[in-house]
């Protein structure tokens, strides 16, 4: 049996397609991988840069009170209805009274991760 995984400019993997895939157009697509094994769709990436697909590794960020550290740039950041995209590594939380804050954290190179960040309330 083929594989075929299709991936997005970003290198997100949007789907994947298991036995005769002629029936797709996927002309239009940037990238196209043919495999021989299962693709999980969450577990790779695509780099355009290097031609090809690869295991997406884990967050390695640091949690402290009111701030998560190391977060990769370009990480988009779920705190409940509201996402925010990282640009400079460090994100903190200004509370009005203590907290556990859940923050998912998503980015194409980084398997998706959720995070409790413990907080005070400042001042």
């Amino acid at each position: 049996m083929s594989f075929m995984a299709v991936f997005d400019q970003d290198g997100r993997c949007k789907y994947v397609l298991d036995g005769d895939p002629s029936s797709v157009d996927v002309s239009s697509e940037l990238a196209v991988v043919h495999a021989s094994e299962p693709i999980n769709p969450n577990a790779v990436w695509y780099d355009h840069d290097f031609g090809e697909m690869i295991t997406r590794s884990p967050f390695r960020v640091l949690v402290s009170s009111n701030k998560i550290e190391n977060i990769p740039v370009g990480t988009t950041a779920y705190i409940g209805l509201e996402s925010i995209v990282v640009d400079d590594g460090t994100l903190e939380f200004d509370v009005a009274y203590p907290q556990q804050l859940r923050v998912v954290l998503t980015h194409v190179r980084h398997t998706d991760t959720i995070v409790e960040v413990p907080c005070e309330a400042q001042g």
